[in-house]
């Protein structure tokens, strides 16, 4: 089954250390994805995201706009975050890894996403709902900056899909 994002009830974020002493949490307001989900083998299920590296938001406009700069995402020069799993191992029923290419800056690197399936919902309208979240580390070193915002930090993806 096919399942798009549904950005009322889907969140990514990450949390960051400025100057090492203070985290710094923040988000993308504007992504898309879908999930390929295969209910019978849930191994063989795929992830696509794609998320607009200009909407990110620290709730301060200044250090937004120094991610959105080229010492950080280069927003200019590279409008998207993508990821694109490749394989997925299940632990259990419902916990597993993504396993994908992260592309930032034009650079790809596999990346692994702890993940959690809470299931399939019926809602009040008739129509079905998939719960998933991801997590994984990334460290800026990976993506070529020095400056890059996510040192060793959790990106996280969770939220709720509908049918797509």
């Amino acid at each position: 089954m096919s399942w798009q994002f549904d950005p009322g009830h889907t969140y990514i974020g990450f949390t960051g250390r400025h100057l090492m002493v203070a985290t710094v949490r923040g988000e993308f307001e504007k992504f898309s994805g879908t999930v390929e989900f295969d209910e019978r083998d849930i191994a063989r299920s795929k992830a696509n995201i794609q998320i607009e590296a200009a909407s990110v938001n620290t709730h301060n406009a200044q250090r937004d706009e120094h991610f959105r700069s080229p010492d950080f995402f280069d927003v200019e020069h590279y409008p998207y975050l993508t990821f694109k799993s490749k394989r997925v191992i299940m632990h259990d029923a419902h916990h597993g890894q993504f396993v994908g290419d992260l592309t930032i800056r034009d650079i790809t690197k596999e990346v692994v996403l702890d993940g959690e399936y809470s299931g399939v919902s019926q809602t009040p309208w008739n129509t079905y709902s998939a719960g998933f979240s991801l997590r994984g580390k990334v460290n800026r070193k990976d993506w070529g900056s020095r400056h890059f915002s996510l040192p060793k930090s959790p990106l996280r993806r969770q939220g709720a899909l509908g049918e797509g």
